[in-house]
C-alpha cells in the first residue's frame, strides 16, 4: 500500500509541477497503517530499477522506516531502508523450479544408477552362481548317470557295438545261440545297466541284462551255455539261453539298449535281418530300420565288417574280436 501511495504522490507531483518536497514528518504513522500526509511534491525524476524492485531515489526525502526486514510487514523485505514487497512469481518459480529440477534429477539419476548397478551386479552374480551350480549339477548328474548306467554314450562303431550274432545254429538252436559285443572305444566299458533285446514285433520278445566290463578293443561273448564245434566253440563271458528268432517272411532283430527295452525303446546299436521290415523295428535313429542283411543263409552267423556293413559267415568266428574288411 505504501508503495502505491508514494507512486500516486509522484504522479500527482508531475501533473501539478509543485516544487515543494514532503515534510519531515511524512511516512508511516504506525506499523501496519499505511496512511501518508503528503504535502506539495516536486518532480524527483524517474524510479530506479534495483533488481526486481522499483526503489525511490535516495534523495527523495521520504523516511523509509526500516533498518532490518523484521521492521517490515509480512511479505516485505527491508532494502536500502525501505520496506518492499517480495514478488511471488520469482520466489515460487525459483523454489519450485529448483525443487522440481533437483528432485527429478536426483530421483532419475539415482534410479537409473541404482537400476543399472543392480542389474549388472545381479546379472554377474546370477550368471556366476548359475554357471557354477549348472556345472556342478551337470558334472554330478553326468558322472552318476555314466557310472550307474555303466555305458558309453556312443553305440556302434567307435563305441560299444554288436560284432557277430548266431541266431540260427546248425540243427537245434537251444543253448547254442550267442552275441559278440566289441568295445570299439579307447576306454573300458561297464556293461551294468545295458540290455540285449530281441524279437520280431518289437524288441521285447526276449531280453537279457548284461554284466561285466569290456576292456578297450576287447569283446564280450554272451549266450550258450553250450560251446561246441557247430556253434564255433565260443568262450563265454556271460552265459544265458537267448532263444532269438530266425527271420523268414519278415524281419527279426537284436538290439543293444540302455535299460530294459520296451515296445518304443530306441536301441544304441542293432542288427535287423531278413525282410521286409513289416513290423517297423526301430534302428539307432529311432526310425523303422532297413534290414542289414536282407536274405541271410540259415545255420550261419552274421558278422559286422570294418565299414559297418554286415555279412553272412558260414563258419562262425565268435572268438575273433578284431574288425576286418571281409
Amino acid at each position: 500500500m505504501t508503495r502505491f501511495l508514494v507512486s500516486l504522490a509522484l504522479l500527482f507531483s508531475l501533473a501539478c509541477g509543485d516544487d515543494d518536497r514532503p515534510s519531515a514528518d511524512t511516512g508511516r504513522d504506525a506499523r501496519g497503517d499505511a496512511s501518508l500526509d503528503v504535502g506539495p511534491l516536486v518532480d524527483t525524476g524517474p524510479l530506479l530499477d534495483v533488481g526486481e524492485f522499483d526503489v525511490l531515489p535516495q534523495d527523495s526525502g521520504i523516511d523509509a522506516g526500516c533498518t532490518v526486514s523484521t521492521d517490515c510487514e509480512a511479505g516485505e523485505v527491508c532494502i536500502d531502508g525501505m520496506c518492499l514487497s517480495m514478488p511471488d512469481g520469482g520466489t515460487d518459480a525459483g523454489s519450485d523450479a529448483g525443487s522440481d529440477a533437483g528432485t527429478d534429477a536426483g530421483t532419475d539419476a539415482g534410479s537409473d544408477a541404482g537400476s543399472d548397478a543392480g542389474t549388472d551386479a545381479g546379472t554377474d552374480a546370477g550368471t556366476d552362481a548359475g554357471t557354477d551350480a549348472g556345472m556342478d549339477a551337470g558334472t554330478d548328474a553326468g558322472s552318476d548317470a555314466g557310472t550307474d548306467a555303466g555305458v558309453m554314450v556312443m553305440g556302434g562303431l567307435g563305441g560299444l557295438m554288436l560284432l557277430e550274432v548266431l541266431y540260427d545254429a546248425p540243427s537245434a538252436d537251444t543253448d547254442k545261440e550267442w552275441v559278440v559285443l566289441r568295445n570299439d572305444s579307447a576306454a573300458a566299458i561297464n556293461l551294468s545297466g545295458l540290455y540285449l533285446g530281441w524279437g520280431g514285433t518289437d524288441y521285447t520278445y526276449g531280453m537279457l541284462a548284461l554284466t561285466g566290463t569290456v576292456a578297450p578293443g576287447a569283446c564280450a561273448i554272451v549266450g550258450g551255455p553250450m560251446s561246441i564245434l557247430d556253434n564255433g566253440m565260443p568262450v563265454y563271458t556271460q552265459t544265458a539261453s537267448l532263444n532269438m528268432q530266425n527271420g523268414g517272411s519278415a524281419s527279426d532283430a537284436v538290439g543293444l539298449f540302455i535299460g530294459a527295452p520296451t515296445a518304443s525303446s530306441v536301441p544304441i546299436d542293432t542288427l535287423i535281418y531278413d525282410d521286409p521290415n513289416t513290423n517297423m523295428l526301430l534302428d539307432e535313429t529311432g526310425a523303422a530300420g532297413i534290414p542289414d542283411v536282407a536274405d541271410p543263409a540259415g545255420a550261419a552267423s552274421l558278422r559286422r565288417l570294418a565299414d559297418g556293413s554286415w555279412t553272412t559267415r558260414p563258419v562262425s568266428t565268435p572268438n575273433a574280436c578284431a574288425l576286418t574288411a571281409l
